[in-house]
């Protein structure tokens, strides 16, 4: 019988099956090709980092136990993003979760224009390389240049990122994956003003709607639910809805150039924990310069502290269809041309 889990202000979950619950961590394999490439339909085998040439700039971001460096495919004449990640010393069952998951879901994922494209990858040396389409930029970056510059980002721009996260966020659900790390640096920006929907490897698989693991989590972007769990027994249960929380938190932050839930008395993450759990919903102000009543209500439907409340990536009777909100209307979102010139004229110079 599986252990039961407390109450808490989300309601009794009741028991989950071990089966269940690490349903998640027990599905990742290693199947797929494995050192190979393709790009525009053509099929490259055998591949190794011989076969590609370091471009600058060549360190393109880093996380905790990942770097991405921008490398030319040779053969094919491609700019490439390449995600290294060491496995060498990770058991076996850490290599599949942390190491394929990217892989694996990338796949699964293949082909939406709001998603990040994935090429192949190959390993060597004990490391892995995922290897993706370059963007141009992330919104963490673009967010701290406003912040130099003292400029606000466009509604319009913002609606278009929610448009584009919120598609991908439903073709996400459409595939039975959870994100579970939405935020502003894992939002890209294309040359041409594509937005993309990047990092998979903390994602996961929804069973019956709900992920039943939660090996990862950015507290400043978790919804309440994930925080209040008792992460020990690693019987975390949670929806899809929890994307869209974290969809809320980063588009108030890219609004406001101030994350909701930052404060000078926060000495720890803790209080921080607290302050999701306690506080209600962060709202976007109506005094704010950059005020708009369709984004502040976005936001809203987006910051339900109950997440039967929110907003839901898919059609489902009782619930509110994320993709009917009118601030991501089709007469509210810029084109791509549009966002690229927004960002050429105003952010990258």
């Amino acid at each position: 019988m599986g252990s039961r889990r407390p109450k808490s202000n989300y309601g009794t979950l009741g028991p989950i099956p071990v089966s269940e619950r690490y349903f998640n961590e027990r599905r990742y394999t290693n199947k797929g090709d494995r050192n190979s490439l393709k790009i525009n339909d053509v099929n490259f085998r055998g591949v190794s980092l011989d076969h590609f040439e370091p471009q600058e700039p060549f360190i393109l971001g880093k996380g905790g136990h990942s770097m991405v460096q921008c490398y030319k495919h040779i053969k094919s004449d491609t700019i490439m993003a390449l995600k290294r990640r060491r496995f060498g010393q990770l058991n076996e069952l850490d290599k599949k979760t942390k190491v394929t998951r990217d892989i694996e879901h990338l796949r699964k994922l293949r082909g939406h224009s709001n998603i990040i494209t994935l090429y192949g990858y190959f390993e060597m040396c004990g490391e892995a390389f995922i290897c993706m389409e370059k963007m141009a930029t992330c919104f963490a970056k673009i967010l701290q240049n406003c912040v130099k510059k003292d400029i606000l980002i466009p509604t319009k721009v913002l609606a278009t990122l929610c448009y584009s996260i919120s598609s991908a966020l439903v073709f996400l659900k459409e595939k039975k994956v959870i994100h579970r790390d939405v935020k502003p640096a894992n939002m890209l920006l294309g040359t041409e003003g594509q937005i993309k929907l990047s990092d998979f490897d903390g994602s996961g698989y929804l069973y019956n709607s709900y992920c039943f693991s939660d090996p990862t989590i950015t507290h400043c972007y978790a919804a309440p639910e994930r925080i209040d769990c008792d992460d020990k027994k690693n019987e975390a249960k949670f929806d899809c809805t929890a994307d869209v929380w974290s969809l809320g938190v980063s588009t108030l932050e890219l609004a406001t150039k101030k994350h909701p839930f930052a404060s000078k008395d926060m000495k720890a993450q803790f209080d921080l924990m607290k302050m999701v759990l306690s506080q209600e919903p962060p709202k976007l102000p109506s005094t704010f310069p950059g005020y708009d009543q369709n984004l502040a209500d976005f936001i809203a439907q987006c910051l339900k502290k109950n997440p039967e409340e929110r907003m839901y990536p898919k059609v489902k009777n009782g619930r509110f269809y994320i993709m009917k909100h009118k601030f991501i209307s089709m007469k509210e979102i810029l084109s791509e041309k549009r966002v690229a010139d927004w960002y050429n004229n105003q952010i990258k110079n």
